[in-house]
């Protein structure tokens, strides 16, 4: 958090340092509010942390108006009065209203967390499944607070639209899908690279219901691929043998 405020403070003083260049340039008198010849020109530079680069601005809307912007350390949103009473004390008011300008504003649908309201599915990495907020934020309710599940859902990678992405699958599903695609060796070979669904957090969830034969438990399964490993370089190694032997004779 500190450094977020560093970096918009860094930003608002290289303003003011552009700034007094200009005064420089286009001074009338020093102690005249009227410093600047062209009209335009004081419009924007007198603006309160005019950035440079920026169009013409009369007035600092996302400050004085009713605005609200996303704090990215909680997700919720706050007009500027908020946030600055929130920070006061905590860092100069040139790096809060820096802070301010860099926050992204809230939609102005009345919903402030559009990405949590909506019908999203995102990707849990824990089981590599889809969900939407609600389903998410059920599950590990009681584990963390509201702040960091929120968080942790703006984290996870959105699912695509088709549906494709983030579901569980036996392997004929999936099989049935890249047919004619892929090679079947090239589907097999991406099936065993799939993440295996793990039963226990989705039915906690009561969301999709497998069966036994599609997922079995993690440890299992990798028991079950090391077994497989062992017997196959051990077929390789008695096929060995069996061409030394014949070789020998």
């Amino acid at each position: 958090m500190p450094g977020l405020f560093r970096a918009a403070e860094n930003r608002h003083v290289q303003s003011q340092s552009v700034r007094q260049s200009w005064q420089l340039r286009y001074v009338a008198n020093p102690d005249d509010d009227d410093w600047v010849k062209n009209p335009d020109i004081r419009s924007y530079w007198t603006a309160p942390d005019a950035k440079q680069g920026s169009s013409v601005r009369q007035e600092r809307a996302d400050v004085n108006d009713v605005e609200t912007r996303i704090d990215p350390q909680d997700g919720a949103a706050y007009d500027y009065e908020s946030l600055a009473e929130y920070y006061k004390g905590k860092y100069k008011k040139a790096a809060i209203t820096a802070y301010w300008n860099d926050c992204k504003p809230a939609k102005k649908n009345g919903k402030e967390r559009a990405d949590v309201n909506d019908v999203e599915t995102r990707i849990d990495p824990q089981d590599g499944a889809a969900y939407d907020y609600e389903s998410l934020a059920e599950y590990y309710k009681g584990k963390y607070k509201k702040a960091a599940i929120t968080a942790y859902w703006n984290d996870c990678k959105p699912a695509k639209k088709n549906g494709k992405d983030g579901a569980a699958y036996d392997y004929e599903s999936l099989a049935e899908y890249y047919k004619g695609k892929y090679k079947k060796a090239a589907i097999t070979a991406y099936w065993n690279d799939c993440k295996p669904v793990c039963r226990r957090h989705l039915a906690a969830r009561d969301l999709v219901m497998i069966d036994a034969t599609t997922s079995i438990p993690r440890d299992l399964f990798h028991r079950l691929v090391k077994q497989g490993m062992k017997a196959r370089r051990r077929g390789q190694h008695r096929r060995g043998e069996r061409g030394l032997v014949l070789a020998m004779e």
